[in-house]
C-alpha cells in the first residue's frame, strides 16, 4: 500500500526502532520495541501529496490552526494548547505548529496520531 519508506531512521534517544518516512504523501511512522506501530505523525510538504485526514467529518489539513483547536476542544476537554501547537489526550491526537504566536489562521504544520496518552512519556 504505501511501498518503500524514503527513509528509515533512529528519530531521538527515545527510540527503540527506526522511524519509517514516506516523503511521497508526508507520513513518519513509528514503532515501539515490539515492532508495533505507535505513531504516524502527518506533514504538509512542497512537491508532495499530503494525506487527507479526516475527523468528524473535517479534512484537518484544510481548517486553520484555530478551527482545528476549536474543534479538538468540543470534543476533548482535556485538549491542552502549549507554544507548538496543542495535544488531545482523549483523541490521542497532537497538533504541531511552530507559527501559533504569530498566525493561527494558517493550517497546521504537523499532526500526529499516536497510541496511547502515554506517548510523550518515554520508557526508561
Amino acid at each position: 500500500m504505501l511501498g518503500q519508506p524514503t527513509t528509515k531512521f533512529m528519530r531521538n534517544i527515545f527510540s527503540k526502532q527506526e522511524t519509517l518516512f514516506y516523503s511521497e504523501i508526508g507520513v513518519y511512522m513509528g514503532f515501539d520495541k515490539n515492532l508495533k506501530l505507535e505513531s504516524m505523525e502527518f506533514v504538509e510538504l512542497e512537491n508532495a501529496k499530503p494525506a487527507n485526514l479526516i475527523l468528524f467529518n473535517k479534512e484537518l489539513f484544510n481548517l486553520s490552526f484555530e478551527d482545528l483547536l476549536k474543534l479538538f476542544k468540543e470534543n476533548d476537554n482535556s485538549t491542552t494548547l502549549d507554544a507548538e501547537g496543542f495535544t488531545s489526550p482523549k483523541l490521542g491526537i497532537a497538533v504541531y505548529d511552530p507559527d501559533i504566536e504569530t498566525d493561527r489562521l494558517s493550517p497546521a504544520h504537523g499532526i500526529l496520531v499516536y497510541r496511547d496518552i502515554d506517548y510523550y512519556e518515554q520508557e526508561e
